[in-house]
């Protein structure tokens, strides 16, 4: 089943999925089949579609597939980024985003599925793939799903894991995201199609790391990748470290974390780039929910045509100054948003989580972290 599958007594459009783990509440009166489905989805595919109609009653769905809310627009100092291409209503579905690479963080390698990134609450996974023996699997479906990105990358992997490097976990993770980028590059290369993979337009903060007093330590990073890249991808195919440095450079200033429910633990990471747009704001007007392999994003408040539309890249409850200097160490700019100048408030957060509440046309609201 997938992490979101509505209870089989209950068909009630008001059925609305919830939550990072799939929880689905219902929100007819009377109706009492909110119970808790399996986390760990068992068809991939499902486990990748989004809940029907936003989270919002049919009646009153805001989101329309056919004329996208969403605009781009490009300036030196911002790059490319979303506006409003009309009037955005609070609670409304923006953006639907699928992944364009997914790891698990090297601590939940066998309790996380590498393909619907579920976690299981009963230990290790059921399946592990036998070549490389580094990536596992909730259910065969998922194994199936992922073959063909996985095979990809299937042989690097397993000279990764006979390797004996000193990279720690973050290193770790972002070299296997990185890995599973430049195969993938290639494999649309070798298939002559002459199509580009979508992670090529991503902006790479290197350029921004140089110029900081920390790029020494950093810098020595990346080589650490790059001499461990070097091992696990022996002749397979043609690259230069200045490529997968610049590609690790594009990890750092786009990639999502994937969390649990609480928001608590990073259990991988993923680029998204379609998602990689919206702009960042210490006051956002967007939230963002993981729905398995989809990302969902949500408005937070009106906005008005031509306005950007932002999420929040750190966590916003920093003082200013814990903010700015976070932005600048992971991302490479400094913050000189509304409410950095002082002229706009924090969005209404989830006491529990680092989550925001999203409020549709019913006034009712729920938390983009947990669900509840």
């Amino acid at each position: 089943r997938s992490h979101f599958e509505l209870s089989a007594a209950c068909k009630s459009s008001l059925c609305r999925p919830l939550g990072w783990e799939g929880v689905p509440m219902c929100r007819q009166s009377g109706c009492d089949e909110g119970a808790t489905v399996a986390a760990a989805a068992s068809n991939a595919a499902a486990a990748a579609a989004p809940p029907p109609h936003g989270g919002l009653s049919p009646a009153h769905a805001l989101y329309d597939p056919g004329a996208s809310p969403l605009s781009v627009e490009s300036s030196p100092d911002a790059g490319r980024y979303y506006v409003a291409a009309r009037r955005v209503e609070s609670g409304e579905r923006l953006l639907e985003a699928g992944l364009e690479a997914a790891v698990v963080d090297e601590s939940y390698l066998t309790r996380v599925c590498a393909w619907c990134m579920g976690e299981s609450k009963k230990g290790a996974l059921r399946s592990c793939c036998g070549d490389c023996q580094y990536v596992s699997y909730c259910s065969d479906d998922c194994q199936v799903a992922a073959a063909e990105a996985h095979g990809m990358e299937c042989v690097a992997l397993g000279r990764l894991k006979k390797l004996r490097t000193r990279l720690d976990r973050e290193q770790s993770t972002q070299l296997r995201l990185a890995l599973q980028v430049l195969y993938r590059r290639r494999y649309l290369q070798l298939r002559g199609e002459g199509a580009e993979d979508a992670t090529e337009i991503l902006c790479s903060g290197r350029d921004a790391f140089v110029e900081q007093k920390e790029w020494r330590a950093r810098e020595k990073r990346y080589k650490a990748i790059v001499c461990a890249f070097a091992g696990a991808c022996g002749y397979d195919f043609h690259w230069t470290p200045d490529e997968v440095e610049t590609i690790i450079g594009a990890i750092e200033c786009n990639a999502f974390g994937i969390w649990d429910h609480n928001r608590s633990r990073c259990l991988g990471l993923s680029l998204s780039v379609n998602a990689s747009l919206f702009n960042h704001s210490c006051a956002p007007n967007v939230a963002r929910v993981r729905v398995g392999r989809q990302k969902m994003f949500y408005a937070l408040s009106p906005v008005e045509q031509g306005e950007p539309l932002c999420i929040s890249y750190i966590d916003p409850r920093k003082t200013l100054a814990e903010r700015r200097d976070d932005l600048v160490h992971c991302y490479g700019f400094r913050c000189s948003c509304s409410r950095c100048t002082g002229s706009s408030q924090l969005p209404d957060m989830c006491h529990k989580h680092l989550g925001y509440f999203i409020v549709g046309d019913s006034q009712e609201k729920w938390c983009s972290a947990c669900g509840a």
